[in-house]
């Protein structure tokens, strides 16, 4: 059973209790990773209940500790969100994630992590074929991610390509290929070889715009 906040407050429960929500987290990953959704679901939401009961066993004076157990919380969230999305669950998963990143923003804290949470909901969009919402969101995310991890950062040279993406979904193949070709540029100026997959996968996808482009 999962002791209640007062317990963990009263007890002094908070290291040990700590240890084993974080091993409890760190299995869903591997149950993820191993592709066991089903397992790996449960074991998320049973991580969720161990990190919400010891935010709340926190003492006051611990408010630090406080912060990264609700930066753990919202992650876990979009975990959820990401396996929901692979089930096609993606009402589920958008309520999360807009969950999270509402209340993210509303803290104006952590803006890398508001930056992949509109690119996981871009994901989101582009499987269902939203591909306007998807583009607004991938948009904002490249704000953001921009001015946090630098204009010619791999972070943005990923954002670009998954731009040119849904591009190339509407057929605007043009700015498709300029998209992926800023992208190039970035991941070249970042220090990526031809042999890295960022860049291999760039080169394939211009070559399927140009393709694309010669037989209009």
């Amino acid at each position: 059973d999962t002791p209640s906040a007062a317990d963990i407050n009263s007890l002094q429960l908070e290291d040990d209790y700590e240890a084993y929500a974080a091993a409890v987290l760190d299995y869903a990953g591997f149950l993820d990773g191993a592709g066991n959704d089903g397992s790996a679901m449960k074991t998320y939401r049973r991580a969720l209940v161990l990190y919400k009961a010891l935010r709340g066993g926190r003492r006051r004076e611990h408010r630090r500790q406080q912060d990264d157990d609700d930066e753990i919380i919202d992650e876990t969230l979009c975990k959820i969100a990401s396996v929901l999305g692979r089930q096609e669950r993606f009402g589920e998963a958008l309520h999360l994630l807009e969950e999270v990143r509402k209340r993210r923003e509303a803290s104006g804290q952590d803006q890398p992590f508001v930056g992949d949470v509109y690119f996981a909901l871009a994901n989101l969009h582009e499987k269902q074929r939203n591909y306007p919402q998807a583009i607004a969101a991938l948009d904002v995310c490249l704000r953001i991610r921009r001015a946090t991890a630098g204009a010619l950062s791999e972070e943005v040279g990923a954002v670009l390509t998954s731009i040119g993406k849904i591009q190339a979904h509407r057929a605007d193949f043009r700015s498709a290929l300029r998209s992926w070709e800023e992208a190039l540029a970035i991941y070249k100026k970042a220090g990526l070889t031809d042999t890295a997959k960022e860049v291999k996968t760039v080169f394939g996808l211009l070559a399927s715009a140009e393709e694309m482009l010669a037989g209009m």
